[in-house]
């Protein structure tokens, strides 16, 4: 009669040494639906950035004397929003939840780490609404700025208020869930 550890693999890690949390941690409903709640608020603020960077490209680089370094600068301009977007897209719950594990870390012994991130989940269900309005904020920001042509500071001043608050919005809740935790 063949013993069941006789099958087993003997280099393979014990399964009670990982624990069913770390497996439930990483394949979970609430990850993957803050996954995609960070990824429909990317979205929606992508709309304003394109436009910020085609009126800033347009109003900065007109009437360079070398039409292939303005060229050269625009492209870059739009690289570089390429490159943050997908970065953000792909590895943007993960540097999340890296940070969460630096500050739980720090700040917390009590909770796990998990629990920790089931926090962030949750607070992140609420980003793609603060994104519409951060979306509908900026708009209106490079409406006023690029088209409009008002003051700088005039309308700065008032969007910046809008957008920290938006922001807060979301990173008070994530604090309290995490106080609460401990």
């Amino acid at each position: 009669m063949a013993n069941d550890r006789s099958t087993e693999n003997p280099y393979e890690v014990p399964r009670t040494l990982l624990g069913p949390s770390v497996v439930l941690a990483t394949s979970s409903a609430t990850r993957i639906l803050a996954n995609r709640c960070l990824r429909y608020s990317l979205l929606y603020l992508l709309i304003p950035a394109a436009f910020n960077v085609a009126y800033f490209n347009r109003e900065a680089f007109a009437g360079w004397p070398n039409p292939f370094i303005s060229m050269l600068y625009q492209m870059t301009n739009w690289f570089w929003v390429l490159v943050i977007g997908l970065l953000i897209w792909f590895f943007g719950l993960a540097m999340l939840e890296s940070i969460t594990g630096i500050i739980h870390r720090c700040c917390s012994r009590r909770q796990t780490r998990e629990s920790w991130n089931a926090a962030l989940y949750a607070t992140l269900q609420s980003a793609p609404i603060l994104a519409v309005f951060g979306a509908i904020t900026w708009g209106l920001w490079v409406v006023a700025f690029y088209q409009l042509e008002w003051d700088f500071m005039l309308i700065s001043v008032p969007a910046g208020f809008v957008a920290h608050g938006l922001a807060a919005g979301l990173y008070l809740q994530l604090i309290y869930r995490w106080y609460r935790l401990g």
